[in-house]
């Protein structure tokens, strides 16, 4: 429970900038591809780190957590005092990916290396479940406090409870590295690479990651659009209780197919759980044009699926893995979901800006596309662990 809570808190902020997007847009003169770069960069910057998280199979990997938290505290802290447009916000941003790169996969090895046995995976689903919990806090927290104090005030106080998470992962109790025989390799991505189910997890997180990041980048964009709120009018609280309910609702949709995966297959489970988040982001383009209420039913069950597959995912690559190259199989893991994360919001911009921003055909086609990559990814996972992977 203290990595849960750990998580938590370092994921207070992570959609602040998606949820104040629509008012970055205006205030910066942002197209919708810079929109998208920015929701982007911090997985860019997650995407250069992480191939040096394989360092976890030589070290303790609460050392990284605090860092990462750290490194957390600074990237919002200085984005709520001094971001002022496109290249300012993208550095802080960056710096917010370093941070999540040193703490939620790293996360996942720290537990991995303190819990043994059958609860392992199941212990990792619950853990990334927890990432829900931060995460839609973290639209409750911005849009309130950009509407009782400043927008600023959306990324500082994240910024101080990363500074609390990194005193929780100061009581963490270390844990020394299993020791290893043989050549102290680092970067020993062979083994992970020749793991066909391991392997299967980590392409199904890309896709996951593309859908995931792509959606929630631009939830409140498309929500003052189709549905007519605002961040600017009294629609403010019901936008915000909304995009919050959504991210909320993936928890136990995580944990319910966690435990599945356990009975029936994590890599079974997974790819099920991406064909149907994928049909249900066709159902959300086939209904961008209805009213509000209409809207939300498709809207509510595409975002329940959407975390469906991550604790199997996440479960299923943990328990794959073998204890001597854990850490890069993690490693591998978070890259592929700081490239999807990367990939995501800005293939959603793109495809507004090729399609219209301001017509109801290119939300339709954002969300279509980002449909097909989760079916794709729910596939090339069934291929390659033959439907059968734990």
């Amino acid at each position: 429970m203290l990595a849960c809570a750990f998580l938590a808190f370092t994921l207070m902020g992570l959609h602040a900038f998606a949820a104040l997007l629509p008012r970055f847009i205006v205030e910066w003169n942002l197209t919708n591809t810079e929109a998208g770069w920015l929701n982007g960069m911090p997985n860019l910057a997650y995407m250069i780190a992480v191939p040096f998280l394989a360092i976890t199979d030589r070290m303790d990997a609460r050392r990284l957590l605090i860092w990462g938290a750290l490194a957390n505290a600074v990237g919002y802290i200085g984005f709520g005092l001094f971001a002022d447009g496109f290249w300012s916000a993208a550095a802080y941003r960056s710096l917010q990916g370093l941070g999540l790169a040193a703490t939620y996969v790293p996360g996942l090895k720290a537990l991995g290396d303190r819990i043994d046995g059958p609860f392992q995976a199941r212990a990792a689903s619950l853990y990334v479940s927890s990432f829900a919990v931060g995460s839609s806090m973290s639209v409750l927290i911005a849009i309130g406090l950009s509407q009782v104090l400043d927008w600023r005030w959306a990324f500082i106080v994240p910024g101080v409870l990363n500074l609390a998470a990194a005193s929780l992962a100061v009581a963490i109790p270390p844990k020394a590295p299993q020791a290893l025989s043989g050549p102290r390799r680092i970067f020993n991505y062979g083994p992970v690479l020749r793991n066909r189910r391991a392997m299967g997890c980590i392409v199904g997180y890309l896709a996951h990651s593309v859908e995931l990041i792509g959606v929630r980048g631009w939830t409140v964009a498309f929500l003052t659009f189709a549905g007519g709120l605002s961040l600017h009018d009294g629609s403010v609280w019901t936008l915000a209780l909304i995009v919050t309910g959504l991210n909320f609702i993936g928890v136990p949709a995580s944990m319910i197919a966690g435990e599945v995966g356990a009975r029936f297959g994590m890599a079974r489970t997974a790819s099920v759980a991406l064909w149907a988040s994928g049909v249900a982001a066709v159902l959300v383009a086939l209904a961008a044009g209805q009213p509000l209420l209409l809207l939300l039913i498709p809207v509510v069950l595409h975002n329940m699926l959407l975390l469906a597959d991550s604790g199997p995912l996440s479960g299923g690559a943990v328990a794959a893995s073998d204890a001597a190259t854990r850490g890069a199989t993690m490693g591998l893991f978070a890259l592929a979901g700081a490239i999807g994360g990367f990939v995501g919001p800005v293939l959603f911009g793109m495809v507004l800006d090729l399609f219209g921003r301001d017509g109801l055909t290119g939300w339709s086609v954002a969300f279509a596309t980002m449909g097909a990559v989760a079916a794709a990814g729910g596939t090339a996972l069934w291929l390659m662990t033959a439907g059968r992977g734990r």
